[in-house]
Order: C-alpha cells, then structure tokens, then sequence
C-alpha cells in the first residue's frame, strides 16, 4: 500500500511541477470547495474549504503589511470560532446563566441579536464556562450545537428560533464527558452534525425543517467535526471516528469508502477533523504521535479506494488544527509552529515563535493568533520558516479558539473578549528591543565585547563562577551556551506544554531569559534548545519528573530529567531533613513478591473478562533494633505504607527512615516499619494511578504474615502523592477501611473528580475518621498556563471540603514545587504526624509552620 501510493504520489507532483506555484495553490484548494460560500465568507469551522485557508483577502498596492485593530469588545466565556458570512459575524458564548448565539457588525462590531442556547455550560476537567461548537451560516440560516446536544436553527436577519432538536433526547446520542462540540456543517440542503449514537455517528437533516434524512457511520465519536469536500469527482461528506475515516454521500448518508486508521490519543482521532489539501487528498491527523496523507482514487467499476501517501511524526500533540498553502501543511507539532512537506511527509522546520496558538492561510501568509499571549501574527507561508511581518496584541486572558477571516480582515476571540484585525499596508518600525529590556550583568558582557574584548573569552568570565541560574534577590537570569537557531526555557514557574523563548546576546553564542521569581521558591527547570529538552550545564542538581515526559506533556514511558534551583527564603535551605549528617544505626531492607489477582473492570473496555494476576515488588525497611526485639515481649511496630512507585528511587523513603525513625525518646519518630511497592505500570500515572488501592489488601495481609505488626487500623498508615492521592484517601475512609492514618501530598483533584470526593465524604458520615491525618499541596503544583488551569486551587478546594466537614487536618499550601524532588523535603514531617514517638501528634509539627503558605502571610 505504502509503495503504490509513492508511486501514484510521484506521478501527481510530476503533474504539478509543470504549473506555476501561485496558479497551483489556487487549483488545489478550488479542486475541492464543494458548495463553498462567497470566496470572501468564513461560514463554518475551518472556513470555506474545510482547511483554515483562503485564497484572497490581503490588500493590494504598495508597502509592507501591517496588522491593525478594527474594533475590540468583551464577550462572555466560550470556545466557539466566529462565523462571518452574509454580513454578519455569528458567535457562540455565556453569560452568568445562560449559554447564547450572538450575532454582530462583521464592520463594527454592534450587536445585531441574541438567542438563548440553554443553561450554562459549566466547564469541567479545567475547562472554562460556555459553548464549544462553531456555527455554520447558510441561505440566511444558522446551525448551532451546545454542549447539551441542542441543535438549532436560527433565522440569521433575527436570531428568531426556527426548528430544534436535541441529540440526546430525540436522536440517542451521548454527551461526552465535556459537552458536545462537534460543529455543523452544510452540504446542500443537508445540515449534518457527528453526534454518535447506536443509529450512526453522522446525522443528516433537512436544512430547512430539522426532519432527520439519514444516520450513518457507525464509529464512537468525542469532540471531531466532520468536512464537506470534493474528492474523486464526486461532493462528500469526511469524518473521522475512534477507528475509521470516512466519505459519505451527504445526500442519503451512504458510505463511499472507508480507511481504518489506527490511530487513538485526545490529540488524534478524538479532536481531529479531516483536512482537504488538493488533488483528491485528505491530511489528517488521527494519532497522538503520527499524521498521514490518504489519496481518494476511482476504481475501475468506479468504486472509490484509499491510498496511504505518506505518515508524518509533525502536527501531533496538538489541539490546534492545522492549515495547507501549496504543498506545505502548516501548524503545531506540540508547542512549536511548523511546516510539513505534503510531497515527502518531511517536517520543514519548527519555530518557537510566535508562541503556541491557532493558526489559518490566506494568500500566501499565515496568521496566527496565541493562546498565552494574547498576540495576534502576520508571517509568510514559507518552506524556509517562520518570517513574521507584524504583530498586535489584543487580549490579557486565554485564546483557545481558531481565527477566522472574511471581507480583507481577520476575527478572533479569547475566553472574554472578540476583536476584528484589519490589514493594511505601511512602513513597517522595528526597534532594538535587545538593548532596552538587556539585564545589566549582559549590558557589562556587551561593553566588554564592543571595547575588543574576545566574546568567547567574555562569555567564560561570565559563567565561570555561576552554579545554575543568575539569582539575585527575586531576579533570575537564565543562561544557556551553546550553538542553536533558537532555545526555551520551562519549568514548574510555567507549568506542563509551555516554555519561555530565550534571547541570543547578539555576537556569542550565549542565550539568555530573565524572570522574577518570589524568594520562597523551588523551581525544576530545563532548557529546549532547538527542541529537544537539555540539563543545565552549569550545575548537577537534578531531578526526574514523573508527571511530565520531554515534550512537556504529561508523562508516558520516557521521563524528563530536569534541573532545579532553590531561592534565597526557600524553606528547605533550613528544615529539609536531607541536610542532616547523622552517624547512627540504619534499618533494614527486605525485599519480596506478592502475586495478586485483579478482578475484570465491571464496565467499559475488559469488563466481563478473566481476572488478571500481577506481580507487585514489595520493599520493607525494618527498624534498628526489630531483630533485637521479640514477639514474647509483646513488640509490634505500627506500618507505614507508601503508594507511589517512586518513593525509593526519587524520594528516598530508607534514607529519611534512617535519619528520623529510632528510639522513642531521641527521635521524634516512633519505631516503625515502612512498606514500599513497585506495582505494574498500569497502576500508576495519570490513567492507572486510581487502580493501586486494588493491591493494597493483598500485600498488607503479606506483610502482617511476614512480620511483627499492628493489625488495627490506627496502627497503619497509607501514604499518597498525585495520581495515588485519591486511593490513599479511599483506604482510609468509610466503614471498611484499612488504614486509621492518612497522608497526602499533592493529591490529584479537578472539578470533575470534586463531586466523587463529596459523595466519598458522605458515605464515611458514620465511620471512625482517621486519628492522623496529613494534606498539603505546593505553591507551584501542577499548573498549564495555556489551559488556566491550576491543579493546587482544587486541591485546595478538597482540603477545605474535608475541613469543613470537621475533619482534623495537619497540613496546608507549603513553599515547594510539585513532584518528588518537592514532596521529599517533608517525608520526614508525615512520618511524625503519623506516628510521633511522644504518641500524639501537636497541632504544628517542628518545623512544619516554616513551610507552610499561611504562615508566611
């Protein structure tokens, strides 16, 4: 299949080399804008042709484009793009109560009319208030989606409400897990939506009355929209599902052909709508890590066949849905704009600017709008890289919704605020904003090196005497060395899927990037110079991330080795336990298996299936002085039982037992014995974390065999950090508990996983509550900048659910970073909450205030 459509391939870029590029791009697109609006319209999600590109729109004459805000004006919380065609610029939002259609001037920027879309949409997963769906114009009608599932038509002069129906209740489809958000398109007097459901993913209905005509395509579906296209010389409908892609006939719903892509992931098939590129083509984007380019050819009895032209590690990762100009795809690979040969598969090159965001085409240039920033960017859709020609800033909150661009201008929105961007041409200004913004340890580099000093020679003098980043007071000045087009700095002050672009010192080879940090902070850290994440050179702290893997998202089999500094208030310059030398006697590790049998899941995927048996390492660290001790003098040490798989390697739980767990009068830690496990690694992370609690039972019965332990609840502790948060807390509440102590570090919270903790509450109403009970999260928790999103305020949100309950807590937001190399410095603090070797723990454990938020206020 690969090697036939490589040959068919290179007959058709034999065929185009012979037109001129210009010419070309213009029939490609042409080729397959079945049915579009007027060229200048923007009537749906992804434009006229389905791909983020127009062909004309940028203004003719003389001098450089320039980008200049039209009008600029707030709007309520949502996703939804803006339509623009028939002179109106149609929009989906909320307002405090209600999701909304709206619809304004495409000129000014005056409201025309409102219509209500039903209750609000309340985000969840970290997600923001308000609709998802784009809007689709046609023949003075709009076809909307909320995320209930309501369908509407709407009369585009008015907002009047001319037909509805919902998809849940009248067409059996499922809500996903964050409301619908696929959005309409029109193929004639058919108005399809890929709402899922057993009659078929793909709904076609009559455009004027809303009667269903047909159902089809049989595939699950999540937040894909599909496309309207011409390919094969024949008009189609493409979708894509969990495991298909498809052309359907958007007349009667049948299926002209079908490919079985492969792909899964939330970046993939689940969010991804086909892209038409030209000639018969599709590029899609069906897996985390791979996109490929299909070819739509005509049997000889004129069935329809698919060709696999190429795959393609680019444009993965990624929300944002790319663009085509010519031969070159153009988007994100993660974070990094970039540019796709569509002839080879070849990625062209990345660029960390303009920074991560949205993208479309338009006569030969790209816009971009970012997600962080707020900026808006003008650039040429090159093969040789990102050339920008203007930039504008428009917003203070997050974009996360692709422009559009209609009559010569350009719409965009943030979760709160609309804009239109015009174009025009002018005498484009550049300033040396290197010289105005430079720190005054590079402003003295520069000096040195314009009075003839040797850079090479100047740079070493610079570096020689630092251990890590510049510190001075809350200032840090990044500082990496070395040859690349281009460098990144990331780290817990940003959070996952973002990296700060680093400044060249014009005439060495050193990079620089300046922040304020506050003086109290931990921070892990790692530069991307060209891409690939590199340790800092200067110094050897390091530390591995568990939550994040190299490109920045959350982890999966490779890790992220990451460097980390310390600000001058940190606490743990202080009170980390770690800094201790002490010569004393150490326990003893043992070492162990427990086979343990699983059960099926009682639903979704394996359910109904045999019970599985797993292999779960078990460590044991024993006290100094149990061999010593007896079973007939009556000692029995109480346990303390660690989750996470990391507790030795990246947190060192012997070492802190060794320093702090002794005799009842020395140490502040009664005798115990530690128990450490090394499940599977379908037991841990961020889909697996919540299954650990299912060894546990197992394994303790073993240990309580093994050794001289206490069997009562208040003589067990159970110890969680993040993905194993929550089933720490599940062992140690309700009737049937295991553990009468409890400790959690950074426990994974977010609004939809709120509501189970409020029921798991109320169902322990009764039951004896935990003695101990340890909880804290870090000022610089898990966080994403370009989502809003920040883990610790639902964490906190948790913690003052169990406070307000009564529950009696030790603990609060402390000075540290996420992660082990965090949660470690206070190992030693929830071995004494849980059992103090006075026996009761104080209501502020020694040294525990210095860490805490609170406090420091």
């Amino acid at each position: 299949m690969y090697r036939h459509g490589l040959r068919r391939f290179a007959h058709l870029t034999a065929r185009a080399s012979r037109i001129p590029a210009g010419l070309l791009a213009a029939l490609l697109v042409l080729s397959h804008a079945a049915g579009a609006a007027a060229a200048e319209d923007w009537p749906g999600f992804r434009g006229p042709n389905g791909n983020g590109q127009l062909l004309t729109g940028l203004p003719a004459g003389d001098g450089e484009l320039q980008l200049r805000i039209g009008w600029q004006r707030t709007l309520g919380s949502g996703y939804s793009g803006i339509s623009v065609a028939e002179s109106m610029a149609v929009t989906a939002t909320s307002n405090a109560e209600r999701d909304q259609v709206m619809a304004f001037d495409p000129a000014t920027g005056a409201e025309r009319w409102t219509a209500d879309l039903g209750a609000l949409t309340v985000g969840v997963g970290g997600s923001k208030d308000g609709p998802i769906s784009t809007p689709a114009i046609r023949d003075g009608l709009v076809f909307m989606v909320s995320t209930q599932g309501n369908l509407v038509a709407l009369d585009l002069r008015s907002g009047e409400l001319l037909w509805s129906v919902h998809l849940v209740e009248d067409l059996g489809s499922a809500r996903p897990v964050y409301g619908f958000s696929t959005s309409p398109v029109v193929a004639g007097d058919v108005v399809v939506v890929q709402a899922g459901g057993s009659g078929g993913a793909l709904v076609g209905l009559e455009a004027r009355t809303g009667t269903v005509r047909w159902r089809g395509f049989h595939d699950r579906h999540y937040a894909q929209s599909p496309v309207v296209t011409e390919l094969a010389g024949r008009t189609q409908l493409v979708a894509i599902g969990s495991a298909k892609v498809v052309g359907i006939d958007p007349t009667d719903g049948a299926e002209l052909w079908n490919h079985e892509h492969g792909g899964v992931g939330g970046f993939g098939a689940e969010s991804s709508s086909p892209m038409p590129v030209g000639d018969d083509r599709l590029f899609v984007k069906h897996d985390d890590e791979r996109s490929t380019l299909l070819h739509i050819e005509v049997r000889s009895d004129e069935s329809l066949d698919v060709e696999v032209l190429n795959e393609s590690r680019a444009m993965t990762r990624s929300y944002s849905p790319p663009t085509v100009w010519g031969e070159n795809v153009y988007g994100y690979t993660s974070r990094f704009l970039s540019a796709l040969d569509l002839r080879t598969g070849t990625e062209l090159w990345r660029s960390r600017a303009p920074g991560d965001g949205f993208s479309m085409a338009i006569e030969g240039h790209l816009f971009v709008v970012t997600k962080n920033n707020g900026t808006a960017h003008l650039g040429k859709a090159s093969s040789d890289g990102w050339q920008e020609i203007d930039q504008v800033t428009l917003f203070e909150d997050l974009v996360w919704t692709p422009p559009s661009s209609a009559d010569g201008a350009f719409y965009v929105r943030s979760l709160t605020e609309m804009a239109r961007v015009d174009v025009v041409r002018g005498q484009v200004t550049n300033t040396d904003q290197q010289t105005q913004f430079l720190p005054a340890e590079l402003k003295a580099l520069r000096q040195k090196i314009e009075q003839g000093q040797d850079a090479r020679v100047a740079v070493d003098a610079l570096l020689e005497e630092l251990d890590g980043p510049l510190i001075d007071g809350e200032r840090v000045l990044f500082l990496w060395r070395g040859e690349a087009k281009e460098v990144g700095v990331a780290g817990d002050m940003f959070g996952f899927r973002y990296d700060e672009p680093m400044s060249r010192l014009e005439g060495t080879d050193l990079w620089w990037k300046q922040l304020a940090l506050d003086r109290r902070g931990r921070f892990n850290y790692v530069y991307f110079p060209d891409y690939t994440s590199t340790l800092d050179p200067l110094h050897q702290r390091t530390a591995e991330s568990t939550a994040m893997g190299p490109d920045l998202d959350h982890r999966g089999d490779e890790a992220l080795q990451m460097s980390w500094f310390a600000m001058p208030d940190w606490p743990g310059h202080k009170l980390s336990v770690r800094s201790r030398k002490t010569q004393r006697e150490r326990g003893r590790l043992e070492s162990f298996n427990v086979e343990v049998e699983i059960p099926p899941p009682r639903r979704g995927p394996g359910s109904g299936g045999a019970a599985q048996t797993v292999t779960v390492p078990v460590t044991v660290w024993l006290p100094p002085g149990y061999d010593a001790s007896s079973a007939e003098e009556g000692v029995r040490y109480p346990t303390v039982f660690a989750l996470e798989r990391y507790a030795i390697p990246l947190g060192d739980w012997p070492g802190t037992l060794d320093a702090v767990v002794g005799d009842e009068v020395v140490d502040r830690v009664a005798p115990l014995i530690g128990i450490m496990i090394d499940a599977p690694d379908g037991f841990y992370g961020r889909r697996g974390g919540g299954r650990v609690g299912l060894l546990v039972p197992e394994v303790l019965a073993e240990v309580d065999k093994r050794y001289r332990t206490r069997a009562d609840p208040d003589g067990r502790a159970v110890v969680g950090a993040l993905y194993t948060g929550p089933p720490a807390l599940a062992l140690a509440l309700g009737e049937g508990r295991l553990f009468g102590k409890v400790a959690v570090q950074s426990p994974f919270a977010i609004d939809a996983t709120l509501p189970m903790h409020r029921q798991q509450i109320a169902r322990a109403a009764n039951a004896p509550r935990p003695s101990a009970f340890y909880f804290e999260w870090a000022h610089w928790d898990m966080r994403s900048r370009l989502e809003g999103l920040v883990l610790g305020d639902y964490m906190k949100e948790l913690y003052e659910l169990f406070e307000a309950e009564g529950y009696e807590l030790i603990g609060g937001e402390v000075w540290d970073s996420t992660d082990w190399n965090g949660w470690r410095n206070r190992t030693h603090l929830i071995l004494e909450a849980m059992f103090p070797a006075s026996g009761t723990a104080g209501d502020v454990l020694v040294g525990f205030d210095g860490w805490l938020v609170e406090s420091s206020k």
